[in-house]
């Protein structure tokens, strides 16, 4: 049975760089799929906020005269990209750790 560890003196330098290869590849899915989740949590809440406040003043703006929907786009682009890091630095050390762990590994503790 051959060693899947990548310092492994067993291993040719060809299938060491398979290895590493595959390890890279595996962190980017994880990251992709961590970017897709911040970027789906993202757009949700600025579109369901946005339209929440949209109905909100227009039913209000029928009692009260001057009331106008108005988007602060600098506040809305600084709370994106606040939201955008923080869900790039609380998911990246969790993706760089299971990037890490072998599939057969993983699935043997289940």
């Amino acid at each position: 049975m051959a060693k899947t560890e990548t310092n492994s003196p067993d291993l040719d330098n060809e299938s060491k760089i398979t290895l590493g290869l595959l390890n890279m590849v595996h962190e980017n899915s994880l990251t992709s799929q961590r970017s897709m989740a911040g970027d789906l949590g993202i757009a949700l809440g600025l579109g369901l906020g946005s339209l929440i406040s949209w109905n909100l003043i227009n039913d209000i703006g029928k009692e009260f005269e001057g009331l106008s929907f108005s988007v602060p786009w600098l506040t809305v682009a600084v709370i994106v990209a606040a939201a955008y890091v923080f869900s790039f630095v609380t998911t990246f050390w969790p993706a760089r750790q299971a990037s890490r762990i072998y599939p057969a590994e993983a699935l043997r503790y289940e």
